[in-house]
């Protein structure tokens, strides 16, 4: 059921607002049917942000994983490298050699004192390489040097993961003497201390 308008003026005005309403509900239902899209410039940024942390994430992954891998060969080519992988607690051998199984005794011939040191050098690296001079050093109770001197391993290299043994005497040693430091002759150098 419609009301009839009693004046003239309400027929414009109501007929107005309905055509309003009408002109509004299309609007609405265009609205509706039309799916909602960013500009495109703001969407592909959002795309491009998160590509970026991405890559950003992958590349500092690679980083550490080459980090934990490769100690060796970053400290080779950045040298300054060494003292942070000692502060996490991670030993990297720049000589490539270790010394082990290092024997300290007394030996006596013709009644005068002589200490014999033996012990093993090892080549841990994965290639064939040249040993450095060992320099062995006798130290006091203060652990200060005392006596020191040279020995030569080996003249050629020494294959992959080879091992040498050594053995030196030092005839008349020094009665202060309370431990002996072994180490190789270089600027990256590897220390091994036992006491006799």
């Amino acid at each position: 059921m419609w009301l009839l308008p009693r004046n003239p003026d309400d027929v414009s005005e109501g007929l107005e607002a309905k055509l309003n309403l009408i002109e509004e509900a299309k609007q609405r239902s265009r609205e509706k049917t039309q799916p909602r899209r960013a500009p495109l410039h703001q969407h592909a940024g959002g795309r491009r942000d998160r590509w970026q942390w991405l890559s950003l994430g992958a590349v500092v992954a690679m980083l550490g994983i080459a980090i934990g891998l490769w100690p060796q060969q970053i400290v080779m080519a950045f040298p300054a490298a060494a003292k942070l992988y000692a502060q996490v607690g991670v030993k990297v051998n720049l000589a490539g050699f270790t010394i082990d199984h290092v024997v300290p005794r007394l030996e006596y011939a013709e009644g005068e004192p002589v200490l014999v040191i033996s012990g093993v050098v090892n080549n841990v690296s994965g290639r064939q390489r040249a040993v450095p001079k060992l320099q062995l050093v006798l130290l006091d109770d203060a652990e200060q040097e005392i006596y020191a001197w040279s020995i030569v391993m080996a003249e050629s290299p020494v294959a992959a993961h080879e091992a040498l043994s050594f053995e030196t005497r030092v005839p008349a040693p020094p009665e202060k003497a309370e431990a002996v430091e072994i180490r190789f002759v270089r600027s990256d150098e590897i220390t091994a201390s036992v006491s006799p």
